[in-house]
Order: structure tokens, then C-alpha cells, then sequence
């Protein structure tokens, strides 16, 4: 999610997120994000992939050593 949205939210109430991955036991990975409030304990958002987005953390450069 980008910082402009999540500054959006964050201005609305008291917003927390959190992001994590659930392995099954048919060796599958799914990727889980939900933004909850702090002050009402209600999930405004929650969602789940099974494919990893493009647009995560950048790739730290080859060495060219």
C-alpha cells in the first residue's frame, strides 16, 4: 500500500496495519494484509493472495564483485 494512502487513513482515526504470510500444510503460502483501528477495534480492510505483488520492497543490488 502506498504511504499517501496510508497517511490518508491514518488522518481519519487511529489506523494500524499489518502484513504477514499463512503457510498451509499443502505447502502453499498466502500473503494477509488488514488495516484495524486502534480506538474501535474494527478491521476496515483484510485481504489475501497467493502471489506475491510486483510492487513490494525493492531488490537490494547485485554485487559486481
Amino acid at each position: 500500500m502506498s504511504q499517501l494512502l496510508y497517511r490518508f487513513l491514518a488522518q481519519l482515526g487511529a489506523v494500524t496495519r499489518d502484513f504477514f504470510t499463512v503457510d498451509t500444510a499443502f505447502l502453499r503460502r498466502y500473503y494477509v494484509l488488514f488495516l484495524i483501528s486502534i480506538e474501535t477495534r474494527q478491521v476496515f480492510y483484510a485481504g489475501t493472495t497467493a502471489t506475491r505483488s510486483v510492487s513490494g520492497p525493492p531488490k537490494p543490488p547485485a554485487s559486481c564483485s
